[in-house]
């Protein structure tokens, strides 16, 4: 449970959680939906993920989702409005 706490915080402040939060307004719902997949994934216990129909090493997929910040969250949440 220490670890899953560890990664959200770690992920919120990568994305800057609080800012982006309120630059959503009423969209808030979103940013904490994408912050549990993200959790989910990067503490996941499968050596693969599969995304779109492809397998990739946990690892990429947990170094690539530990690299994102808010514009890139910004950039999904305006492409899925």
């Amino acid at each position: 449970m220490d670890r899953i706490r560890a990664y959200r915080r770690l992920i919120k402040e990568n994305i800057e959680y609080d800012i982006t939060r309120e630059s959503f307004g009423y969209d808030t719902e979103i940013l904490d939906e994408i912050v549990d997949i993200m959790v989910d994934t990067v503490c996941g216990t499968k050596p693969m993920v599969r995304i779109s129909g492809q397998d990739f090493p946990a690892e990429v997929v947990k170094s690539r989702l530990l690299k994102l910040n808010s514009e890139h969250i910004k950039y999904v949440v305006g492409c899925l409005n």
